[in-house]
């Protein structure tokens, strides 16, 4: 993942682009949805397998 660290994206995500492109904003200062919900995901596995916020 390029810009913010995971836990930036998880804890602080700012704008998700498919939101953007729902309000008619530009996109290109979003991050997708799919990779919110990657991160997010990889964000919980990580904490569940070693009790640690990353």
């Amino acid at each position: 993942m390029t810009g913010p660290s995971a836990a930036a994206v998880v804890s602080r995500p700012g704008w998700v682009a498919e939101t953007l492109t729902g309000l008619r904003l530009d996109p290109s200062d979003g991050t997708p949805a799919a990779e919110v919900a990657r991160e997010y995901v990889a964000h919980l596995d990580a904490r569940a397998s070693d009790g640690r916020l990353r």
